[in-house]
């Protein structure tokens, strides 16, 4: 996990924690925001700094707020004992991306880790606040599973399918139509590229990102798959081959190199 690292002016002096029990679940109730615009929020309040300890940004980067190891100001009575995460978007009105959910998923479950933390509650367990949002996906994020995943693929003239996870079939059989990007989330780090029509074996993308080509009119012939830990069961299906043997492994390959052929249809799962 990558946490960027900032630093901020104070208006203040910044106190240390004694213990850690709690972590508390915000969003920023803002589309948009920048861990600079929420410093800037929260000094205009009369705070030493930003409150939280954490901002988790919509493309899932992780960026530092006050140090983790001093008193926030984020859950009013509470602060003294515990850690804040915000999240950026307003999920009273935005559904959560899976990117910003797979970093909040991980970061939460670094967290109890470290310093054993069993309670894990929203700004609106304790406060008078509608924070985190009614749409914000709580349960997911406090018992995250580390066996799940996710996969969304963008198939010619329909564009991007919702999303399909554990096992499901993405893409099209029987109608000929070709794969052209993928994206792929899981709950732990995996890395994987795609072989492209005209142009070969692209670059590795991180969990969450896009591989392939939106616009282009290229098939995705192949997709290379690296998990850090869990074995992933795959299966592809080919155009003028059909279902392909079922593949398994940290390391997995599915599709054709060399046959012009193209990727219709894909399962994916940890085993």
């Amino acid at each position: 996990m990558n946490i960027v690292e900032k630093s901020y002016s104070l208006n203040g002096v910044l106190k240390k924690r004694i213990k850690t029990d709690t972590i508390f679940l915000h969003h920023a109730s803002a589309k948009t925001c920048t861990p600079e615009q929420v410093d800037s929020w929260h000094k205009q309040r009369g705070w030493t700094c930003i409150g939280y300890h954490f901002l988790v940004r919509k493309d899932g980067t992780i960026y530092r707020g006050r140090p983790e190891n001093v008193v926030g100001a984020h859950a009013s009575n509470h602060n003294n004992t515990s850690i804040g995460i915000c999240a950026e978007g307003n999920f009273e009105i935005e559904i959560m991306s899976e990117v910003q959910k797979r970093a909040l998923i991980e970061l939460v479950s670094y967290l109890r880790k470290k310093y054993n933390i069993s309670k894990v509650l929203r700004h609106k367990d304790i406060g008078a606040t509608d924070c985190p949002g009614k749409n914000y996906p709580f349960e997911e994020i406090v018992n995250g599973k580390t066996d799940n995943i996710k996969y969304e693929v963008h198939v010619q003239n329909i564009g991007w399918q919702t999303c399909r996870e554990n096992g499901e079939l993405a893409g099209t059989t029987g109608q000929g139509l070709r794969i052209e990007a993928i994206k792929i989330y899981a709950d732990i780090p995996i890395k994987y590229r795609v072989h492209m029509e005209g142009k070969g074996w692209g670059e590795y993308v991180s969990n969450g990102c896009l591989a392939g080509t939106i616009g282009e009119s290229r098939r995705i012939e192949a997709i290379e798959i690296e998990s850090s830990s869990k074995p992933i069961k795959a299966q592809a299906h080919i155009e003028n081959i059909g279902d392909q043997e079922t593949i398994k492994g940290t390391h997995i390959k599915i599709g054709t190199e060399g046959q012009a052929l193209r990727l219709e249809a894909l399962r994916l799962e940890f085993i």
